[in-house]
């Protein structure tokens, strides 16, 4: 097979495999021993007299398995199973174990899920043949493979629920099974790395040691098979078939959810599926598109919630013993599932969290900028909340939402109420309601009505806290409102950093008029930087996953290191520098130069600002995206430049310097003979490409120079190296102006036609990646008023250090089951609702055929 084949052909690589055995298979047909043809005539006349052919020794195993195939291809199950006995009464069983694996590989290749079903039931009741069912080293022997490349929906559960089982190749399952065990998250490529609590190993080094194996030993595997393994095992089919399989399991230990959830499993195997791709370029476009089945059927799972609190559950859930940033939501952002994220749902979900209770988009204009007003009024007060909070209450008040404060109280109280009372068989009462689940999955605690008092107040006003605090606690807890403080804070460090940049005597000294303002940008700048290196300690490798994160560490680098050297420049002189006076060079010139890049960088963010208006923020995105192709090119140009400039500049250093009167050859071109030296052939070619050409370059022989400096007379000269000269400086216009600029343009409107296409789903994906960062709680106090985050974060950790918080524990196992609960629902669904279409599809084929014969009969009978 040529894996260096189109798209297509990738696409249809499993399914021609199983074709290809198919034929094999039915070879045998062909080439029949007289035995066997004698068996077909006895089995078509007398099938239960024709099973004696088997009593005779004459007849070799081959022969036997040719028999059985015959029974098979009839799918009378009766006989089958007469036939897999008798073989076991003769030899011992034996070649009743290879015959039964044959008669499940060409039941499988005939999609035969009845006689399949009683084959694998006969099976089952045979300890030895359980023993046995292990998967085939060879693709071609094993059933479940070859029905989840050929997505034979009903085969393969059969399958699975006999045991059978796709195994990948070793690396495969030891990469893809770390990622799902220790959540760690792949992104653009890199390997991202999350601490996780009580772990025996770290899981950066046991995702370090199976990515060398699969380095150093992938030229071991054919690439053929491990493609069309890890295309069978990543089959979104088979996926919901593991998962839906393993129910019983999952009641009995949520645990096993960590590496059986849908969800993160496909999301780790489309991660997994892109790293493979560039492992394996000749593969490559079959990995990508094993990423998009996977990805299409998170979405398509997504699709079949029947409420916003179905979406909750399944965009929030995340394993117990994680961070909560890696919930299914900061996974699908991180790794770039923009299908799913731009889903409806996704989207809905996220708008709902970011305005809590505030009816956003039904508000007028008037009343936007009340709240806005309002978030802004309301945040000088957080700090002197929070310090109250710190170090007199429990701490929590940046940490704990409202939602989850009232369910932990409810909670306990309920506990408290019942914890006395016993049921009528001695146990506790607590006890039987953990036990008793509704018909939805949810426990019977969560359903638990808040009752009214007989004043009216109901009990969920005793449960809260103060209103103060409570007041204060919803604000804070609102994203939106910490975007709108986020975006005025981020207003007055432009504002601060224009003042800066506008005073003529750089704002370095007391007497400057924007002294002020240059501290209050540098405070910005230093605490952003912080924040930067935090986010890099905290993310590791995914901080690089957005551009937006390394654009603005390198703004906040070159403004702080540039501005604290111009700092120490301006203390050292200690009097009125003017930089005019001042080398290129020097040190104060180059630190003020980094703060003007900076600025400019800094000035450029705004952009990102845009990304939430409809109209502008597409634009924006092609944009960026455009500029990965000038990126591109601006490489292959560089090549160019640099191999022409060689050649130019070896080709008229006689000419330059030279004096016209004692040389017999001269050039015509001013610009050439001026910028002498190589470093003066460099500009002259790089500005060449934007003013001019070098159409009246030539030279000449015996020409004079005038006093005012030019050239005239003179012939030109056809000499053999001067025309070679000047073949190089066309060569350089023709390769930079006409085809690299056109390449670039070309690439560039195709870039800007694949975005627009995908404009929506884009600009979405964007959006969501800049709102979805104000869901932390250090975004209530953005910087430079960070600190009082980690006050308030390093006062909780103490006082959580004198407490243990099993209501925590509780509440994680409930929200578990909960999820599982969801997910088989969701799954289960998908499944029915894919098993209708096919069946809705095979009559509708049906009725094609029929009314084909119909006609065919008619045109026969007229004639």
């Amino acid at each position: 097979t040529n894996m260096t084949s189109s798209y297509n052909e990738y696409h249809n690589l499993g399914r021609a495999k199983v074709q290809n055995i198919r034929q094999i298979n039915k070879s045998f047909c062909q080439n029949e021993s007289r035995t066997v043809s004698e068996f077909r005539e006895k089995f078509e006349s007398d099938e239960e007299t024709s099973l004696n052919f088997l009593e005779d020794t004459s007849v070799c195993k081959e022969e036997k398995l040719d028999m059985l195939r015959i029974i098979v291809d009839s799918r009378k199950n009766v006989s089958i199973l007469n036939m897999l006995d008798r073989m076991e009464q003769r030899d011992g069983g034996m070649e009743q174990i290879l015959a039964y694996k044959k008669a499940v590989l060409w039941t499988t290749l005939n999609n035969d899920p009845d006689t399949l079903g009683s084959i694998l039931d006969w099976g089952t009741e045979k300890q030895e043949i359980q023993n046995s069912i292990k998967s085939s080293e060879s693709i071609e022997d094993d059933p479940i493979i070859l029905c989840s490349l050929e997505n034979n929906k009903s085969c393969l559960g059969l399958l699975y629920n006999a045991g059978y089982r796709i195994t990948l190749a070793q690396e495969d399952e030891e990469i893809i099974s770390t990622v799902l065990e220790h959540s760690i998250i792949y992104a653009n490529n890199i390997q991202i790395k999350y601490h996780s609590e009580n772990l025996k190993h770290d899981p950066e080094e046991l995702l370090i040691s199976a990515k060398k194996k699969l380095y150093d030993r992938r030229q071991i595997f054919d690439p053929i098979e491990r493609f069309l393994r890890f295309q069978a095992h990543t089959n979104p089919t088979y996926t919901a078939v593991a998962f839906v399989g393993n129910e019983n399991e999952m009641k009995r230990n949520p645990q096993i959810m960590r590496t059986l959830d849908p969800i993160r499993r496909s999301f780790a195997i489309s991660e997994y599926a892109k790293e493979l791709s560039s492992q394996f370029p000749d593969n490559c476009e079959g990995y990508l598109k094993i990423r998009s089945k996977c990805d299409e059927f998170t979405k398509q799972v997504l699709e079949h919630c029947n409420s916003n609190d179905d979406v909750k559950k399944l965009l929030d859930s995340c394993p117990s013993d994680v961070a909560s940033e890696r919930t299914n939501l900061h996974m699908a952002l991180w790794q770039e599932h923009k299908d799913f994220v731009s889903h409806a749902f996704f989207q809905q979900y996220k708008w709902d969290k970011m305005t809590m209770d505030i009816k956003w988009d039904s508000y007028n204009l008037l009343k936007k900028m009340k709240i806005f007003l309002f978030s802004i009024c309301l945040f000088p007060c957080y700090p002197f909340v929070v310090l109250l909070d710190s170090l007199f209450r429990e701490s929590n008040i940046l940490f704990i939402s409202p939602e989850k404060l009232q369910m932990s109280e409810s909670r306990r109280n309920i506990s408290n109420d019942i914890e006395m009372e016993k049921s009528p068989n001695g146990q506790n009462l607590e006890d039987n309601i953990e036990m008793e689940e509704t018909q939805n999955g949810q426990h019977l605690v969560d359903n638990i009505e808040i009752e009214e008092s007989p004043n009216g107040e109901s009990s969920e006003d005793k449960l809260c806290e103060s209103e103060p605090f409570a007041f204060f606690r919803k604000s804070m807890h609102t994203p939106i409102y910490r975007m709108f403080v986020s975006q005025v804070l981020d207003v007055i460090f432009f504002i601060s950093l224009f003042l800066h940049i506008n005073d003529a005597h750089d704002g370095m000294s007391t007497l400057d008029n924007s002294y002020y303002p240059t501290i209050v940008a540098f405070i910005f700048a230093t605490n952003h930087l912080f924040e930067n290196i935090v986010d890099i300690n905290r993310l590791g490798w995914c901080f690089l996953s957005s551009v937006w994160s390394i654009y603005s560490l390198l703004t906040n680098l070159l403004l702080c290191i540039g501005g604290l050297t111009a700092w120490i420049s301006y203390q050292v002189e200690m009097e009125d520098v003017n930089r005019a006076n001042l080398g290129g060079n020097h040190h104060l010139n180059i630190a003020m130069t980094m703060v003007a890049l900076g600025a400019s960088m800094s000035f450029f963010r705004i952009t990102r600002v845009l990304l939430l208006h409809r109209k502008i923020g597409p634009v924006v995105i092609c944009i960026i995206e455009i500029m990965k192709d000038v990126l591109y090119v601006s490489i292959i140009f560089l090549i160019i430049y640099f191999a022409f400039s060689a050649g130019v500049w070896s080709m008229f250093k006689p000419f330059q310097g030279c004096n016209l009167n004692e040389s017999q050859y001269c050039l015509s071109e001013k610009r050439l003979i001026q910028n002498q030296t190589y470093p003066g052939i460099l500009s002259l070619l790089f500005w060449k490409v934007f003013d001019g050409d070098f159409s009246d370059a030539s030279i000449l022989v015996n020409a004079t120079r005038s006093e005012d400096g030019d050239i005239t007379g003179g012939a030109i000269s056809h000499g053999f190296s001067h025309q070679i000269g000047l073949a190089f400086l066309a060569g350089y216009q023709g390769l930079t102006v006409i085809i690299l600029i056109n390449v670039l343009i070309a690439m560039m409107n195709s870039t800007y036609s694949k975005i627009w296409e995908n404009s929506d789903k884009e600009w979405k994906y964007s959006k969501s990646f800049y709102q979805v960062q104000f869901f932390r709680p250090r975004e209530t106090f953005p910087p430079p008023f960070r600190w009082i985050y980690y006050f308030a974060n390093g006062m909780r950790k103490i006082k959580m250090c004198k407490k243990s918080c099993p209501d925590n524990e509780e509440d994680n196992t409930n929200q578990s089951k909960d999820y599982i609960q969801l997910m088989l629902r969701l799954v289960k669904t998908k499944v029915n609702s894919e098993e209708e279409n096919s069946i809705d599809d095979k009559f509708k084929n049906l009725k094609i055929d029929i009314f084909e014969k119909i006609e065919e009969m008619k045109k026969t009978f007229s004639k």
